[in-house]
């Protein structure tokens, strides 16, 4: 190399970069919150949980971080246990979970953008929440109202101080 070709200003070779478009922006913009998204949600479970298959599932896919913190260790159990019960079909719902953000990452990366492409990956993802979401919801209740009354006010105390701690500290206030 010589010397009038290192550390120099002159445009590229093939010519000077064009400016992303904004619809490239905002995809990458996307991209980049799902990917921290993801990786948030795996560092958090195995700091929490312990890794991400303890006891076959995390306790933390149900999704209700106060209220699985206030239950006792039996109780979690027993939740998480319900849920294993209610979806034998785990491992294939994962697997789709994973197909659905491989295409929504083939989507971001189209040009030009297939908008209703994304959408409808987005509506799958959607609804894949939405139904693990219901069944959480319905198990938690479930457990809830066959508590004896003396350990649903229990529960009660200690999502009271969970909820007045915030998420930071719901961790070291789980109940035994």
């Amino acid at each position: 190399m010589t010397a009038a070709n290192t550390g120099s200003n002159a445009p590229p070779p093939n010519g000077p970069l064009k400016p992303a478009s904004r619809w490239v922006k905002v995809a990458l913009a996307v991209s980049l919150a799902i990917n921290l998204a993801i990786a948030g949600l795996v560092a958090g479970a195995m700091l929490r949980e312990g890794g991400p298959m303890q006891n076959r599932m995390m306790t933390g896919d149900l999704g209700f971080g106060p209220f699985t913190d206030a239950l006792s260790k039996d109780d979690r159990a027993e939740l998480r246990n319900a849920f294993l019960a209610a979806t034998p079909d785990m491992r294939d719902a994962r697997r789709a979970m994973r197909a659905d953000f491989g295409d929504l990452l083939t989507k971001l990366r189209e040009v030009p953008l297939d908008v209703e492409g994304l959408r409808s990956t987005f509506d799958r993802q959607n609804t894949r929440t939405s139904e693990r979401l219901e069944l959480g919801q319905q198990l938690i209740f479930d457990l809830l109202v066959s508590m004896k009354d003396d350990a649903r006010q229990m529960f009660a105390d200690r999502l009271e101080e969970n909820l007045a701690k915030g998420p930071k500290h719901r961790d070291k206030a789980a109940a035994p």
